[in-house]
Parts: structure tokens; C-alpha cells; sequence
């Protein structure tokens, strides 16, 4: 119980908002709360929540008393931010917008094949290392589920993947800066599971090998003063071969339900304030207060699918595997 109050985590919950339909024009959106739990203090944060909830009429509620966000008016939310995100414990916020129609259908296609490629690609060379039979199968099948998305289902893989990464990376930002060390060395991951598929380990290992693979261009910020034995080396580095988190967050990547976990309802509430926002739905001093809330900057990343000729970046792919 005492190993319990004295542990020092860092939570990153996600949730999404946005229909994701390739015809919208809107901002959809994917957003993190960094929510830190030091020594116990996720409960706090947990009765400023749920004390906040309290206060919202059954009329803004369903069936089973869960808050309908969109029928929020701009005075719940405006308590919402004042009660719970700007009270101690700190809770901060990361979010990745994409407009899906300024994102040619071709395009967005053109990316999901190059994905499936990439891990064919990859299968082949495991079969000629001859790796384990198990592990080749499972990799022929997530190249097949990936390759089988629909435009919608891959933009939101899309988002979630780079929501995943850059609240990770200004995670270590923001810890490093407040010398919050323990913390990185165990930051749980919750994702809402309600707008994925049953099929929810192809999420979770698509999720890791995308994080990874996004460490190779954009590393996750270390201090030049931690030598190969500081911890956070240890733990997200291997020696030679760069950053590790497939390991890292086998175990602590979840897709979690809302209603038992009270986090994805808190970034839901954000969300919401960010889809207003960029499209224009009012609320804009909700917006400019959950700003100063940012874990870094003002927090933002907007998507737009670059251009790119799939013939050389196989190639290039093929180069490298060599």
C-alpha cells in the first residue's frame, strides 16, 4: 500500500474528435493529457473530476450518466478548465489536428501501401534470418490488416500514431525540464477504446512499431549530462541499436473503456474545446485558456500528407534492409 502512495507516474490519456471522414472539411482531431500521479495524487485529481461532472444536468447527460460533450455549453466548460485542469495536481495537454479532404483519397492511399510494403518488406528479411515462425505470421498478418483500413480508419492511425509520439516526446520535455525523472520511468498510456475495431491488438503492436520508428528521424530528447548508466538511458535506450519502447510499453499501452477510467473523460472535455475552436464553433476563451495548459509551446501539430514517389522509397527501403 506505502509502495503504492509513493509512486511517481506520469499518465498520457487519449481520445479523439472528429468524424475523420475524407469528404470533412473540418479539423479532426487526436488530443494527450499528461496527468501526473505523484504519490497518490491521481485521486485529487480524480474528485476534482468527478465533483465537476456532479454539477452537469441530466439533460447533458445519456441513459447511463455519461456526459454528451457536444451539449456542453461554453459555462460548464469554462468551470471544467478552472476547477479541474488549472487545480494541482498538473495536467497538461498535446493535440494533432488533420483536415481529411485536403488530403487527396490517392494520397492517403498511396501512404497505407507504402506501410504494407515496409512490413512485407521487413517479413522477408526475417525469413531469410530465420526467425521464429510465430513471429513472422503475426507480422504477415498486421501488414494484411493495415493494407485492409479504410481511408477513416487510417487517418485515424495516422493521428493517433503521431498524437502517441509527440505527446511522448514533449512528455520528456516537460519532465526533464521540472527534473520530474521518476515519472519518465513509468508513463502509463491509455487510449479510448471507442473509436477503434475489436480488433485491438493490431492497434496496440501498429501503435509501437509506429512510435519506434519515429524515434529513428526524431529522437526523444535526452540531456547531454546523462551518461549510458542513467536510468533513463537504461530504460529507453540499447547500446548500439537507439531507442527502445516496443519493450518499455508492451505492458503499459492500453486501450481503455471511459467509464472506468476518468482520464479519457478529462481529455475528452478537451477535445471538444480544441474541435470548437478550429472549427470555428465558438469558445474561443475556453481555447485560450486550456492553451496556457500546453505541455510545450502551444501543443499543436497539424497533419497534411506529403507527396512522394513510392517506386524510390521502397528502394530506399530495400537498401537499407541489405
Amino acid at each position: 500500500m506505502l509502495a503504492n502512495i509513493l509512486k511517481k507516474i506520469m499518465i498520457i490519456a487519449i481520445d479523439e474528435s472528429g468524424n475523420f471522414n475524407t469528404n470533412s472539411n473540418e479539423y479532426n482531431i487526436f488530443v494527450a493529457a499528461h496527468i501526473q500521479d505523484k504519490n497518490g495524487s491521481l485521486e485529487i485529481k480524480k474528485r476534482q473530476f468527478e465533483n465537476w461532472e456532479k454539477t452537469i444536468p441530466a439533460c447533458m447527460k445519456d441513459k447511463k450518466g455519461e456526459i454528451k460533450g457536444q451539449l456542453l455549453g461554453k459555462v460548464e466548460i469554462k468551470n471544467f478548465i478552472k476547477n479541474v485542469v488549472y487545480q494541482k495536481p498538473e495536467i497538461r495537454f498535446t493535440y494533432v489536428s488533420i483536415i481529411p479532404n485536403k488530403n487527396k483519397k490517392e494520397l492517403i492511399n498511396r501512404h497505407k501501401q507504402f506501410e504494407t510494403i515496409q512490413l512485407k518488406l521487413k517479413l522477408d528479411s526475417l525469413r531469410k534470418a530465420d526467425t521464429r515462425k510465430a513471429k513472422i505470421n503475426f507480422l504477415e498478418q498486421l501488414a494484411n490488416w493495415t493494407n485492409k483500413r479504410n481511408e477513416i480508419e487510417y487517418l485515424k492511425l495516422l493521428c493517433l500514431k503521431n498524437c502517441l509520439y509527440n505527446g511522448l516526446h514533449n512528455t520528456f520535455i516537460y519532465c526533464t525540464a521540472f527534473n520530474l525523472i521518476d515519472e519518465l520511468l513509468d508513463i502509463e498510456i491509455k487510449i479510448d477504446k471507442d473509436f477503434i475495431s475489436n480488433e485491438d491488438v493490431y492497434w496496440k503492436i501498429y501503435s509501437l512499431r509506429s512510435i519506434q520508428e519515429m524515434t529513428k528521424k526524431r529522437p526523444l530528447p535526452m540531456l547531454k549530462d546523462w551518461e549510458e548508466n542513467h536510468p533513463i538511458r537504461k530504460k529507453y535506450i540499447i547500446k548500439n541499436e537507439g531507442f527502445d519502447l516496443k519493450i518499455p510499453f508492451k505492458d503499459n499501452l492500453k486501450f481503455v473503456d471511459s467509464k472506468e477510467n476518468f482520464e479519457i473523460r478529462i481529455v475528452d472535455i478537451a477535445a471538444i474545446v480544441y474541435y470548437r475552436h478550429w472549427n470555428k464553433k465558438g469558445g474561443n476563451a475556453n481555447f485560450e485558456s486550456l492553451k496556457k495548459k500546453s505541455a510545450v509551446r502551444d501543443g499543436h501539430h497539424h497533419l497534411i500528407l506529403t507527396e512522394f514517389d513510392l517506386e524510390n522509397e521502397i528502394e530506399n527501403i530495400k537498401n537499407e534492409i541489405k
